[in-house]
């Protein structure tokens, strides 16, 4: 993976410590304005990681989001606020 993406910053855990609390090591260790946590078998649709981030740029009081694709659509869902 490292060699593929020089730019990609790879965690590797000595033992598998689960989904869960994998995405909270590597959150720690973030360090964008935001994280995206994605399953490995997820298929984002093309217009949904610019909505989101847009959305969070445009309501600055809100502090996560996340979304439901479908077939053909993807809707933006409000999560929690600051």
């Amino acid at each position: 993976v490292v060699d593929k993406y020089p730019g990609v910053r790879l965690i590797c855990n000595e033992v598998n410590v689960g989904f869960a609390a994998a995405n909270n090591i590597a959150i720690a260790q973030a360090r964008g304005r935001f994280v995206l946590l994605l399953n490995p078998d997820t298929i984002v649709a093309p217009e949904a990681i610019g909505t989101l981030a847009g959305f969070l740029d445009a309501h600055p009081e809100w502090e996560s989001v996340h979304y439901r694709s479908y077939a053909t659509y993807c809707n933006a869902f409000i999560v929690s606020r600051r």
